[in-house]
C-alpha cells in the first residue's frame, strides 16, 4: 500500500508540477503583457494630449486668420462706403511735372480720380491682396509653430514679418 501511495505521489508530482510551472509561466507572460499595454497607454496618453494641444493653437491661430480676413473685408467695404458716400476719395498717385501754361504763369496741378469701373476693379484688388497678405502670413505662422519644431525646419521662419 505504501508503494502505492508513492507511485501515485510520483505519477501526481509528474502532472502537477508541470501544471504548476506552465501556470506561473503564464501568470508571468500575462504580467509582463499588462506592464507592456500599460506602458503604451501612457504613450498613447501623452499622444493625445499633444495632439489636442497642438490643434488648441491650430484653432486659435484659425481662428486669428479669419478675424484678420473679416477685418480686411469690412476695411474694404467701409472704404467703398466712404468713396461712395463723398468722404474719401480715392486718387491716383502721380509724379506730376509743373508746366507753366504760357500765357498766366500759373502752374497747373491735377488730381486725378479713378473711374466708377476702376474702382471696382481697385476694390476687387485691394481685397484679394489683402486675403492673400493674411492666408500667406498665417500659413507661415502655422508652419513656423507647428510644423518646423516637428521636423527641425526652424531655420526656415528667421526673419519673417510676422514674428
Amino acid at each position: 500500500m505504501k508503494r502505492k501511495l508513492i507511485v501515485i505521489i510520483a505519477v501526481a508530482s509528474l502532472v502537477i508540477l508541470p501544471a504548476i510551472v506552465s501556470l506561473i509561466w503564464f501568470c508571468v507572460e500575462q504580467y509582463k503583457s499588462a506592464k507592456a499595454l500599460e506602458l503604451e497607454l501612457l504613450s498613447l496618453q501623452a499622444k493625445f494630449t499633444q495632439y489636442k494641444i497642438d490643434n488648441d493653437s491650430v484653432k486659435q491661430l484659425d481662428t486669428k486668420i479669419m478675424g484678420e480676413l473679416k477685418n480686411a473685408h469690412i476695411e474694404t467695404i467701409n472704404l467703398r462706403s466712404a468713396v461712395d458716400a463723398g468722404v474719401v476719395q480715392l486718387l491716383i498717385k502721380t509724379n506730376s511735372i509743373e508746366r507753366d501754361t504760357g500765357t498766366t504763369g500759373i502752374s497747373v496741378r491735377k488730381a486725378v480720380q479713378l473711374a466708377e469701373s476702376a474702382r471696382q476693379d481697385y476694390y476687387a484688388l485691394r481685397q484679394g491682396i489683402e486675403q492673400n497678405r493674411i492666408l500667406i502670413t498665417g500659413w507661415q505662422e502655422y508652419y513656423c509653430k507647428v510644423i518646423a519644431p516637428k521636423n527641425q525646419t526652424e531655420y526656415l521662419c528667421k526673419d519673417l514679418s510676422w514674428q
